[in-house]
């Protein structure tokens, strides 16, 4: 077909065009760039392309005077005003063609630069480029010596080897490990010996980096067979034998993981996932789920997983850029971070097809009615040569499975890792985790997860049995029932659980009140009390009882909205932060308040206790031992409540009961280290 037999916004399946590109080439973004085009009837447009990778291309960029076969064209009306375009979405809508294809036109066609090279040409304009690090033109010159005149058994093993060598630096993992093994030679004469430690390194290398380190080690071990003293072989051996032993131990060094963030920069884990204590299965009304295949102690590892694809937080972005992509089928709008990670998820998918089904497995229900039709595939096939990727599909995935982390550069403060924006910060990166993603969620959860870098942590705040479903809380759990329904849309779902059920059958309100109360305690933090009762002279500042009173009266409102017809056995986390806000008033400003210093310790030590109470945690006494454990069946997890075990680790040692002392502190510490994945930062809270 032509330009002109083009029809608005109609995906055309099963047709394509033939056109050059000329004039000068647009960057929209570091995502999309724009090209004038020409067909054969000398029709022009405007051509979009998303620049996912042009790896496979002779140069890394596009260029005027190439001709491109665009299967499936897509004339679509822009933005509002902008005008049209003809789009190519998906990766594999466009190939290049070189002179010799059969679809390049015979009018196009330079008759002056159509000189035939043979194999060993081809090698050496590849080595050449490979020596100045353009690895695309190398990649492509290799490419083609293998399908040149000229070739023979040796030259195929060198453009084989020299190809995975140009794919590996591009992240063509997939592609390398053929290549590299394609090369070998098995000839018994030190130099076959040499080439093919070479080619089996190569491949070592490559399926190290799909994350299958048992095939990685099985190369390094034939490629130290060959050259028993390689020190490249040697130094990935013991690489990949540390990611065997984490798959299958679940032991990290999470303090060495911490550090080299801080001094790097670098988030994203170099470390191996570890899920073999859960299995993905149906469950009985909610899709599927992620359920333990092992007994789990509160408190210990369920999975730790790095991410499938995460965008790089703003401090490691040279430039701001305004990215954003336009689903054909909805004319929804995804931008920024969304945007970033539909790139980068479409771009490894489509450089490594082995990895596809790692995402394309996930939920990928749409909220939006499509006009386009979509076949849900788990896998990618290849046609002519390339992967077929349907890009909107890995839209949808991303849109039901994508979650925000805090990327925190410095790992030397309190709770580096929590992904809450309870911490006065908001989300700067969004991920997507191929078996974290599957567990689904719930307000009162029996695990927490958090961030290291890209790298999910996955602890049990409670003890899970065998072949119970694993859920986790996708949205902060702050007693503001509409808010939190509203953010849970995003996901397309609405939770069920037996907390969502309460606040359903009451059918009351307390968002106001909440939002009233924290507006409060933002501005009059309890640290300021001491310094209010100093500067109680300045008639600008209220008494500190006066600050004690409002937040009382904001408890009393608060607690009618928990009425124990509805509420029975389930967390008031509404009234935490108020009755924490009071604990550290009677704390840090005891002795300023009309109480003394004995009876504000006491005061704040029943607070502490109302915190831990709000949380859903309900005290068991054990005897003879006098340690309290407590039930955890109905429970929310946030920051105040390792600040009450810690105020009552304090309290109980000024006390003199030694036992309850420590036993407190344990819970704070357990809570803590469940919160943040690990224990970096406790101490920070000591100072």
């Amino acid at each position: 077909m032509h330009i002109r037999d083009l029809l608005l916004d109609d995906p055309h399946h099963d047709k394509y065009l033939i056109l050059r590109t000329f004039a000068h080439v647009l960057e929209f973004s570091n995502m999309q760039v724009a090209v004038a085009v020409e067909d054969e009837k000398g029709d022009v447009e405007q051509l979009s392309i998303w620049h996912y990778d042009f790896s496979r291309w002779p140069n890394d960029k596009v260029c005027a005077g190439m001709v491109l076969a665009v299967k499936n064209p897509y004339l679509r009306s822009v933005i509002a005003n902008l005008g049209l375009s003809l789009c190519a979405f998906h990766p594999s809508d466009i190939v290049v063609l070189d002179q010799d294809h059969e679809l390049f036109p015979a009018k196009w066609k330079n008759t002056q630069r159509n000189v035939t090279k043979d194999a060993a040409q081809w090698k050496i304009h590849g080595n050449a480029a490979l020596k100045k690090k353009n690895f695309q033109k190398a990649n492509y010159s290799y490419s083609k010596g293998l399908s040149a005149p000229g070739l023979n058994d040796i030259l195929k093993s060198d453009l084989h080897r020299n190809k995975a060598c140009a794919e590996l630096l591009l992240g063509l993992y997939d592609a390398a490990k053929i290549d590299a093994l394609a090369s070998l030679l098995n000839q018994p004469d030190d130099k076959s010996k040499e080439l093919d430690s070479k080619a089996l390194y190569r491949a070592g290398r490559a399926l190290y980096e799909l994350a299958d380190y048992p095939a990685a080690k099985t190369m390094f071990d034939r490629c130290l067979r060959l050259l028993p003293h390689d020190t490249d072989g040697l130094r990935e051996l013991k690489r990949t034998v540390c990611r065997i032993t984490e798959e299958q131990t679940g032991h990290f060094d999470f303090l060495a993981m911490s550090k080299n963030i801080t001094f790097t920069k670098d988030f994203r884990a170099k470390q191996a996932n570890y899920v073999r204590r859960t299995e993905v299965r149906q469950t009985e009304d909610r899709g599927r789920g992620l359920f333990a295949t092992h007994p789990i102690a509160c408190g210990d590892i369920v999975l730790c997983e790095k991410a499938f694809v995460a965008t790089d937080p703003p401090w490691l972005k040279s430039q701001k850029q305004q990215n954003f992509i336009v689903s054909p089928s909805s004319k929804h709008v995804s931008t920024s971070g969304h945007a970033e990670t539909w790139y980068a998820a479409v771009k490894k998918v489509f450089d490594n097809p082995s990895l596809a089904s790692r995402l394309l497995d996930l939920c990928a229900r749409s909220k939006y009615n499509s006009r386009l039709s979509r076949q849900e595939v788990t896998s990618v096939s290849i046609v002519d040569g390339l992967p077929v990727v349907d890009v909107f599909h890995i839209l949808d995935v991303l849109e039901n499975n994508g979650l925000g982390l805090m990327a925190r550069p410095d790992q030397t403060q309190a709770y580096p890792n929590i992904p809450r924006p309870q911490l006065g910060a908001h989300y700067d990166s969004l991920g997507v985790w191929s078996v974290a993603s599957r567990a689904n969620h719930s307000c009162l959860t029996n695990a927490e997860y958090s961030f290291l870098g890209d790298f999910m942590l996955i602890r049990a705040n409670k003890d899970i049995p065998k072949g119970e479903e694993i859920t986790i809380s996708y949205v902060p759990t702050t007693g503001k029932f509409e808010h939190q329904k509203i953010a849970l849309q995003n996901w397309n779902f609405g939770c069920e659980c037996k907390l969502c059920q309460a606040e359903t059958a009451w059918g009351g309100t307390r968002s106001p009140l909440l939002t009233g109360a924290d507006s409060y305690e933002e501005a009059e933090p309890p640290v300021a009390i001491p310094d209010k009762r100093i500067l109680g002279l300045d008639r600008r500042t209220e008494p500190a009882d006066r600050l004690v009173n409002v937040v009382k009266l904001y408890i009393d409102q608060i607690k009618d909205t928990y009425p124990a017809t509805f509420f029975s056995g389930l967390p008031s986390i509404g009234l935490a932060k108020r009755h924490a806000w009071l604990m550290r008033a009677y704390t840090l400003g005891g002795k300023f308040l009309a109480s003394s210093f004995i009876t504000s310790q006491n005061t704040a030590c029943m607070y502490a206790q109302a915190v831990i109470r709000d949380h859903g945690f309900v005290p068991i006494i054990e005897v003879p031992s006098e340690k309290v454990s407590f039930n955890r069946e109905n429970i929310i997890m946030t920051t105040d409540l390792v600040d009450a075990f810690m105020f009552l680790g304090l309290f109980y040692e000024m006390e003199g009961n030694a036992k309850l002392a420590e036993c407190m502190k344990e819970h704070a510490m357990q809570s803590y280290v469940i919160m943040n994945g690990s224990h970096v930062g406790y101490e920070v809270l000591h100072q």
